[in-house]
């Protein structure tokens, strides 16, 4: 667009900063962060014995539950090889497991109840035998089993029986119906189960009405997204899984590790805590357009461009890819979670951790990932320790290249002729991030969402309608409900201009604009048109006091010919 028209504006955000690395660089330093944030030998020989005691305690000859064939397996982040060290030891480490009873239960036959108590008895023999002093803690689904020795510990245990013919029948015609093919889909339901929770009116009656779940499948679909055809445990006979071992990593499990910890530091804060996104959600959202195949950056950058369509698409809903009638986001529209704000926390994190990690990925530079002091990591370093390789950070911004400026997620030479062929629905392929943008400097915290109203002489333009050169457009901010925006007082709209093409590249790399730049007046913005090609404009409204984003707008492009 967009050229720097009359005066130079003072931009007001970071610009990248640091040479471009080779890919091997980047790479190396991924993997140093990874390692920093791996589990130490320590707590996976923990997790390792302490599984194996419990799962043979279950299955001696005296158990109580031997008739009922007793199935032990890990579920969540140990089961997938996403498990990553806390941020404090006094965080500790957690263990999920389930108990699955495989014969004499069933839900005509037993109470939820009384399934969980036939769990507990065993787990307070357990605990007895091995002089376990802390008490079990009933949680809603489960049984916490908690140690207290040199490593603070957990293990959560859920009480299930097999999910009867009926029910994985269904599931697997409802897997079809989403495109999975049908022996994958009948692997997948074969691993359903029924669990106990407390909170369904039906919990001490013998009901149908039971929760579902199905840890298993989920676990053989993450695995299949990384290793096509890969072969599952023969459940039925196994009486206790081993523990997942991954001495070598794949890349999907390596970006959800990042990711994780990057939301872990955002919402470290006892206030925000609860309202941070969770595993299950990153995982699925990242798992479900990865590549197999790629190499970590790469992976990386893909997770970040899915995740950011995520957001913009808005989208209210994301499914178990192994059981598609279970909703991961069902608190997200749930009254009893408004005050958390589930969904605007999620999409707040999603445009820091993109923030962050695209600013990396765009110069190598390990420094950008931590906080301006150079103190507190966005990703966080080792527990006691520094972290053991940080490059030297080099001055100098990076140099914007013509392939640079056109290769903008456009298959096509002119993005132009492009967008008059296949109108407005291609926009959504523009890459959302290039190495002349400037980062911001604020925090995003559950922020809000404006959106932008463009006039050309008072008339209505629309995002990625296509406008001559030589005019000017008027931006202004309004509330999500298309009405006015009354900015607090305290509170500035920051605008975002980002310039792509080669008109504005053979222009000058100056005129590759993508920093950020104020109101004036308040809410509103003035931009001339002068560089052919796809741009767009951005706004954020930024509590000036505490340097924190409430509220952004998403991409508003604007096509010059």
């Amino acid at each position: 667009m967009l050229h720097v028209a009359f005066r130079r504006q003072r931009q007001q955000g970071r610009t990248t900063s640091g040479s471009k690395l080779m890919p091997d660089q980047k790479l190396t330093n991924l993997q140093t962060l990874i390692e920093s944030i791996e589990l130490p030998d320590s707590a996976e020989k923990a997790a390792e014995r302490r599984y194996k005691a419990l799962g043979d305690w279950f299955d001696r000859n005296e158990s109580s539950l031997r008739a009922h064939r007793p199935h032990i397996f890990p579920q969540g982040s140990f089961a997938i090889g996403t498990a990553i060290a806390p941020l404090s030891q006094e965080d500790g480490y957690d263990l999920d497991l389930a108990c699955k009873l495989r014969t004499g239960i069933s839900r005509k036959s037993h109470a939820q109840v009384t399934l969980k108590k036939l769990v507990k008895d065993e787990l307070n023999a357990f605990r007895k035998a091995y002089q376990i002093l802390e008490p079990l803690e009933e949680m809603n689904r489960c049984w916490r089993l908690k140690y207290k020795d040199e490593l603070k510990f957990h293990e959560d245990i859920v009480p299930a029986i097999p999910a009867d013919t009926g029910r994985t029948t269904e599931l697997t015609e409802r897997l079809v119906a989403v495109g999975r093919d049908r022996p994958f889909a009948e692997r997948l339901a074969a691993g359903s189960t029924w669990i106990t929770d407390r909170t369904r009116h039906s919990f001490s009656q013998i009901s149908d009405d039971w929760l579902r779940s199905n840890q298993e499948g989920y676990k053989d679909w993450f695995l299949s997204r990384m290793r096509p055809g890969v072969d599952a445990v023969n459940k039925m006979e196994a009486k206790v899984d081993s523990l997942p071992n991954y001495p070598r990593k794949d890349p999907l499990q390596r970006v959800v590790q990042l990711l994780k910890r990057h939301r872990d530091v955002m919402f470290q804060d006892e206030s925000t805590k609860k309202s941070r996104p969770i595993s299950i959600i990153i995982t699925t959202l990242v798992a479900r357009d990865h590549q197999p195949g790629l190499d970590l950056a790469t992976s990386m950058e893909l997770a970040l461009n899915n995740l950011q369509a995520f957001r913009e698409g808005n989208f209210d809903h994301v499914w178990n890819p192994a059981d598609p009638t279970e909703e991961f986001t069902d608190k997200w529209n749930d009254g009893k979670h408004t005050e958390l704000k589930l969904k605007e926390n999620f999409h707040g994190w999603i445009e820091q951790v993109c923030t962050d990690f695209r600013r990396y990925l765009a110069t190598g530079n390990m420094e950008t990932l931590y906080d301006d002091a150079g103190e507190g990591l966005r990703i966080a370093r080792p527990l006691g320790g520094n972290l053991a390789v940080i490059p030297p950070t080099i001055s100098g911004a990076v140099s914007p290249t013509a392939r640079d400026a056109t290769s903008i997620g456009i298959n096509e030479a002119d993005p132009i002729t492009a967008l008059h062929r296949g109108g407005t629905k291609l926009l959504h392929r523009v890459k959302s991030f290039f190495p002349w943008m400037a980062t911001p400097t604020w925090k995003f915290r559950g922020t809000g969402t404006v959106i932008i109203r463009a006039t050309r002489e008072g008339a209505q333009v629309q995002s990625g309608q296509i406008m001559p050169k030589g005019i000017y457009i008027d931006f202004a901010v309004l509330s999500s409900n298309g009405g006015s925006y009354p900015l607090p007082d305290g509170f500035n709209v920051h605008w975002q201009v980002v310039n792509t093409g080669q008109d504005a590249f053979k222009a000058g790399t100056d005129q590759l604009r993508g920093g950020f730049y104020p109101s004036d007046p308040p809410g509103r913005r003035r931009e001339h048109t002068q560089y052919r090609g796809i741009h767009w404009v951005r706004a954020f409204v930024v509590n000036r006091r505490n340097n924190t984003c409430i509220a952004s707008s998403e991409r508003f492009f604007v096509a010059i010919e």
